[in-house]
Protein backbone atom coordinates (compact mmCIF):
# COMPACT_ATOMS: atom_id res chain seq x y z
CA UNK A 1 0.00 0.00 0.00
CA UNK A 2 2.96 2.28 -0.14
CA UNK A 3 2.78 3.09 -3.84
CA UNK A 4 5.17 5.97 -4.46
CA UNK A 5 5.78 6.49 -0.75
CA UNK A 6 9.11 6.22 0.98
CA UNK A 7 10.13 2.79 2.21
CA UNK A 8 9.77 2.93 5.98
CA UNK A 9 10.50 -0.69 6.85
CA UNK A 10 12.71 -0.72 9.89
CA UNK A 11 11.74 2.84 10.82
CA UNK A 12 9.50 3.11 13.82
CA UNK A 13 8.09 6.23 15.34
CA UNK A 14 5.98 6.28 18.48
CA UNK A 15 3.89 9.12 17.06
CA UNK A 16 2.43 6.92 14.30
CA UNK A 17 -0.12 5.86 16.93
CA UNK A 18 -1.54 9.41 16.80
CA UNK A 19 -2.38 9.15 13.09
CA UNK A 20 -5.89 7.76 13.55
CA UNK A 21 -6.70 10.30 16.25
CA UNK A 22 -5.44 13.07 13.96
CA UNK A 23 -7.56 11.90 11.04
CA UNK A 24 -10.63 11.51 13.25
CA UNK A 25 -10.21 15.02 14.66
CA UNK A 26 -9.70 13.75 18.20
CA UNK A 27 -6.53 15.76 18.86
CA UNK A 28 -6.81 19.24 20.31
CA UNK A 29 -5.57 22.14 18.17
CA UNK A 30 -2.11 22.25 19.73
CA UNK A 31 -1.54 18.49 19.44
CA UNK A 32 -2.80 18.54 15.85
CA UNK A 33 -0.35 21.31 14.92
CA UNK A 34 2.52 19.42 16.57
CA UNK A 35 1.56 16.25 14.70
CA UNK A 36 1.40 18.14 11.38
CA UNK A 37 4.89 19.58 11.93
CA UNK A 38 6.23 16.19 13.00
CA UNK A 39 4.75 14.16 10.15
CA UNK A 40 6.19 16.61 7.61
CA UNK A 41 9.68 15.63 8.78
CA UNK A 42 9.07 11.97 9.71
CA UNK A 43 8.89 9.44 6.84
CA UNK A 44 7.23 6.77 9.01
CA UNK A 45 4.44 9.11 10.12
CA UNK A 46 3.90 10.60 6.66
CA UNK A 47 3.65 7.12 5.12
CA UNK A 48 1.26 5.97 7.82
CA UNK A 49 -0.86 9.08 7.34
CA UNK A 50 -0.96 8.55 3.57
CA UNK A 51 -1.93 4.88 3.94
CA UNK A 52 -4.69 5.65 6.42
CA UNK A 53 -6.06 8.44 4.21
CA UNK A 54 -6.14 6.02 1.27
CA UNK A 55 -7.92 3.45 3.42
CA UNK A 56 -10.52 6.01 4.49
CA UNK A 57 -11.11 6.98 0.86
CA UNK A 58 -11.56 3.33 -0.11
CA UNK A 59 -14.00 2.77 2.75
CA UNK A 60 -15.95 5.90 1.84
CA UNK A 61 -16.23 4.70 -1.75
CA UNK A 62 -17.21 1.18 -0.68
CA UNK A 63 -19.96 2.30 1.67
CA UNK A 64 -21.23 5.25 -0.32
CA UNK A 65 -25.04 5.29 -0.44
CA UNK A 66 -25.12 6.34 -4.09
CA UNK A 67 -23.06 3.27 -4.99
CA UNK A 68 -25.53 0.98 -3.22
CA UNK A 69 -28.48 2.56 -5.00
CA UNK A 70 -26.77 2.08 -8.37
CA UNK A 71 -26.92 -1.73 -8.09
CA UNK A 72 -30.40 -3.02 -8.96
CA UNK A 73 -31.36 -6.64 -8.38
CA UNK A 74 -33.58 -8.42 -10.88
CA UNK A 75 -37.29 -8.80 -10.15
CA UNK A 76 -37.95 -11.71 -7.74
CA UNK A 77 -34.26 -12.20 -6.98
CA UNK A 78 -34.66 -12.72 -3.23
CA UNK A 79 -37.61 -15.12 -3.67
CA UNK A 80 -35.66 -17.24 -6.14
CA UNK A 81 -32.53 -17.16 -4.00
CA UNK A 82 -34.48 -18.31 -0.94
CA UNK A 83 -36.15 -21.14 -2.89
CA UNK A 84 -32.82 -22.38 -4.26
CA UNK A 85 -31.17 -22.22 -0.85
CA UNK A 86 -33.96 -24.30 0.71
CA UNK A 87 -33.79 -26.89 -2.09
CA UNK A 88 -30.01 -27.14 -1.87
CA UNK A 89 -30.06 -27.77 1.89
CA UNK A 90 -32.01 -31.04 1.64
CA UNK A 91 -29.00 -32.99 0.37
CA UNK A 92 -26.37 -31.48 2.63
CA UNK A 93 -26.43 -34.28 5.21
CA UNK A 94 -27.17 -37.92 4.48
CA UNK A 95 -28.70 -40.32 6.99
CA UNK A 96 -25.28 -41.94 7.55
CA UNK A 97 -23.65 -38.58 8.28
CA UNK A 98 -26.34 -37.75 10.83
CA UNK A 99 -25.87 -41.14 12.57
CA UNK A 100 -22.10 -40.68 12.68
CA UNK A 101 -22.52 -37.18 14.14
CA UNK A 102 -24.94 -38.54 16.77
CA UNK A 103 -22.46 -41.29 17.76
CA UNK A 104 -19.65 -38.75 18.09
CA UNK A 105 -21.84 -36.49 20.22
CA UNK A 106 -22.83 -39.41 22.47
CA UNK A 107 -19.18 -40.46 22.87
CA UNK A 108 -18.14 -36.91 23.75
CA UNK A 109 -21.03 -36.63 26.21
CA UNK A 110 -20.07 -39.92 27.88
CA UNK A 111 -16.44 -38.81 28.15
CA UNK A 112 -17.49 -35.49 29.67
CA UNK A 113 -19.80 -37.28 32.11
CA UNK A 114 -16.99 -39.64 33.16
CA UNK A 115 -14.53 -36.79 33.66
CA UNK A 116 -17.06 -34.85 35.72
CA UNK A 117 -17.75 -38.02 37.73
CA UNK A 118 -14.07 -38.41 38.60
CA UNK A 119 -13.86 -34.74 39.55
CA UNK A 120 -16.98 -35.06 41.73
CA UNK A 121 -15.56 -38.18 43.38
CA UNK A 122 -12.43 -36.32 44.42
CA UNK A 123 -14.37 -33.27 45.58
CA UNK A 124 -17.38 -34.90 47.30
CA UNK A 125 -17.06 -38.63 47.89
CA UNK A 126 -13.41 -38.80 48.98
CA UNK A 127 -13.87 -36.36 51.92
CA UNK A 128 -16.99 -38.27 53.04
CA UNK A 129 -15.15 -41.60 52.94
CA UNK A 130 -12.18 -40.20 54.84
CA UNK A 131 -14.54 -38.71 57.45
CA UNK A 132 -16.32 -42.07 57.79
CA UNK A 133 -13.02 -43.90 58.32
CA UNK A 134 -11.98 -41.52 61.07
Amino acid sequence: MTDGAADTRGLECPQTTLTAAYLDGELNARAAEEFERHHAACPACSTTLLEQRRLLCLLDAAFDETFEKGVALPEGFTRELRARAQNDMSGVRTKGERRRALKICLALGAAAFALLGFAAFDAVVAPVLSAARA
